[in-house]
């Protein structure tokens, strides 16, 4: 019978959460089961050819990669992500000026492009962790502070 319920957390984000509340057998055993990424090389896709959009990927590619979460296996997710988030971005600037310009048939059929856009965007954004809802599952894990030591907010 399969699991029923949430996928289970990294050993290690359960570690930095606290609520690790396994033998060590256990631990070793978990720790054998998950695959890490493997922080390979960030090099964007071959099909994403404007230098602003090379860029951007290389950026966010970093970001990732700090998080522990970049794998080559992403590139194409990553590139459809800024080719759809160049779009709405695009898209967005010219529906303003058609406002301005009160072309309102104009403006709603830019909005409904917009509105693709958008979606597509935040799809890729979701798979690739960069949203506040996905990023709470994957959890970066942070190095313990040593005590005595407390951030001042």
């Amino acid at each position: 019978m399969s699991e029923m319920g949430r996928d289970p957390l990294p050993l290690a984000v359960l570690e930095a959460r606290g609520k690790s509340h396994l033998s060590s057998s256990e631990k070793r055993a978990r720790a054998a089961r998950e695959v890490p990424p493997a922080n390979a090389d960030a090099t964007p896709p071959a099909w994403l050819s404007e230098d602003g959009m090379r860029g951007r990927f290389s950026e966010i590619a970093a970001m990732l990669s700090d998080l522990g979460v970049w794998d080559a296996t992403c590139a194409d997710e990553l590139g459809r992500y800024v080719v759809a988030q160049t779009g709405y971005e695009r898209l967005s600037a010219m529906w303003l000026d058609a406002l301005a310009a009160g072309d309102a048939d104009g403006a709603a059929a830019l909005q409904r492009q917009q509105d693709r856009a958008y979606q597509q965007a935040h799809r890729s954004a979701s798979s690739l962790g960069l949203n506040l809802t996905s990023r709470c599952k994957v959890a970066p894990v942070r190095p313990a502070e040593p005590p005595g030591e407390k951030l001042e907010l």
